[in-house]
Parts: structure tokens; C-alpha cells; sequence
């Protein structure tokens, strides 16, 4: 029942969004030949649009005296410097496709590590962003529809619940609580919603999950009933961090999601490879 719920709710609200999760699941099942020749087809694809179309990268690209049929596998990008926030902030219209008319949304940063970042992205590939969001979810256990509770900043609990947004994590099943300017009235509501609610996942800001956890052990309190998973976002997670909240909810945060903003996905699913170091899924 959750499940076409949650199915129903993005139809109503972005169908892109499911089939874009169908293909990654699907692509999965055809081996890393695949998806590495895949990637590469969608990275040479994406690079054409931006030295054709983005002032900011058809300048770079002359002054450093490449086309974009140089870009052909992910090891090509290290023939391109780092863009950073500082550059984007200084120069904003240079990265605006020039004669376009793709459909687009606007977003921001969480501004966790400074100020937030506002940038915008074409709907396909927000889509594919949530799409991937949803996937690393699957693999910790996750289902689409189950409960899942949200402790985080405005880049993922809006300051004012508008009908649309009350109604949308209805049929998602998502309980979003507010970190800014979190005090102890506030984790105790939490508390008592969440326990009201007994969501499967816990999502949110390191510091926030990490706040709610040290509230429970300082005040000796405990929920009623067992995480599968928790899942960490926007922030470092710092050791002393994951320790505590492991502690007290007994359970793995089983990734901490590397993810800035929507299109910008890397999960770890297993703790630790064969070469002692975390694995990135290759979708």
C-alpha cells in the first residue's frame, strides 16, 4: 500500500523521477562493461552541451586549447581544473546555457560549509538526481513508501509547511523536522513524533542526527523501536559522530551519502572493499 502511495505521489508530482529509477535499476543488471561505457557516453554528451552552450566552458576550453571530443572517459576530466563556489559566485551568468529553453528548477546549498549556493539544473537531470537519492536509500533496505524521518536544514525541511509539501510527504511517507535553531522543546516533540510514527529510516544533517542522538543519552531515553538504518547528509560525519549515534540507536549509519545538491550522488554500499577502502557504487 505504501508503495503505490509513494508511486502515485510522483506521477502526480514528477513521473520523470520514476522512470529514471527504473533505468538505474534496470542498467544495474548489465554488468560494469555497461555502465562504465555508459557513463562515458552520458559524460561526452554532457561536456559537448557545456563547450557549446556554457560561456563559462567554451572560454575555458579555448584557452586551454581543447575541444570537447578530448573528454572521452572520466580520466579526461583531469585535463580540466576544479571549478570552484568562489568562481560560480563571481561570475554566475557565464554558467547559464546561452539560446535555451530547457525546463529547469531552481535550488540551493544548505550552506553547511558557508554560504549557501544557488544554482539551477535542467528537470532531467534533477530527476535522475532524486532517482539516484532513492537507489543509494535501497541499498541499506530501503523500499519505496517506507516511513522515514528527516532532521535537517532548510535544504531539506522547509521554515513553512505549505499544503502541496504536507500532502507530498504524506504520499511519500516522509516526516521532516526542522534543525535550525533546534532546542530542547524542540528535540522533545521530535522525540514523541517519532516514536508516534516509528519510521524504518533516520536522514539528516551529521550535526543533527548527532544532536538528537546526544540528547536521547544525556536524558536517558530511547526509542521504542529499532532504525534499520540512518542515513547522514550535507556534512562531514565525524567519528565521535557516528559512534554515538550508533550507540544509541543500535544500528550502522550504513553510508554516509557524499551529496551536495540534487544530481550530485556517491554512496558507499559495503563499509570496506578489498583494498581497506570504502566502495562507491558505480551508478
Amino acid at each position: 500500500m505504501n508503495r503505490l502511495k509513494f508511486k502515485m505521489g510522483y506521477m502526480l508530482k514528477r513521473p520523470e523521477v520514476l522512470r529514471a529509477y527504473q533505468e538505474i535499476k534496470s542498467n544495474e543488471s548489465k554488468g560494469m562493461d555497461f555502465l562504465q561505457e555508459f557513463q562515458n557516453r552520458q559524460l561526452q554528451k554532457m561536456v559537448k552541451f557545456a563547450v557549446e552552450n556554457v560561456p563559462y566552458y567554451t572560454e575555458l576550453f579555448s584557452h586551454l586549447h581543447l575541444n570537447w571530443q578530448d573528454i572521452k572517459t572520466v580520466k579526461d576530466l583531469e585535463k580540466i581544473p576544479i571549478l570552484t563556489k568562489d568562481e560560480m559566485k563571481r561570475n554566475p551568468e557565464s554558467f547559464i546555457p546561452k539560446n535555451q529553453s530547457i525546463p529547469y528548477v531552481d535550488g540551493s546549498t544548505g550552506g553547511s560549509t558557508g554560504v549557501p549556493l544557488k544554482y539551477r539544473m535542467s528537470k532531467e537531470d534533477y530527476a535522475r538526481g532524486v532517482a539516484l537519492l532513492l537507489r543509494g536509500f535501497g541499498f541499506a533496505g530501503y523500499h519505496l513508501g517506507d516511513k522515514m524521518s528527516i532532521i535537517a536544514g532548510s535544504s531539506l525541511v522547509s521554515k513553512s509547511k505549505s499544503l502541496k509539501s504536507r500532502v507530498q510527504d504524506y504520499m511519500l511517507n516522509f516526516h521532516r523536522y526542522l534543525s535550525y535553531g533546534m532546542d530542547e522543546k524542540d528535540l522533545q516533540m521530535y522525540l514523541i513524533n517519532i516514536q508516534k510514527n516509528k519510521p524504518l529510516f533516520l536522514r539528516g544533517y551529521a550535526s543533527s542526527i548527532y544532536i538528537f542522538a546526544k540528547y536521547l543519552e544525556e536524558n536517558q531515553l530511547s526509542l521504542d523501536h529499532q532504525i534499520k538504518a540512518i542515513f547522514s547528509t550535507s556534512e562531514m560525519l565525524f567519528p565521535q559522530q557516528r559512534r554515538l549515534i550508533e550507540k544509541v540507536f543500535k544500528t550502522k549509519v550504513k553510508w554516509p551519502s557524499c551529496e551536495s545538491s540534487p544530481g550530485q550522488r556517491a554512496f558507499i554500499t559495503s563499509t570496506i572493499g578489498k583494498h581497506g577502502r570504502p566502495q562507491i557504487h558505480p551508478s
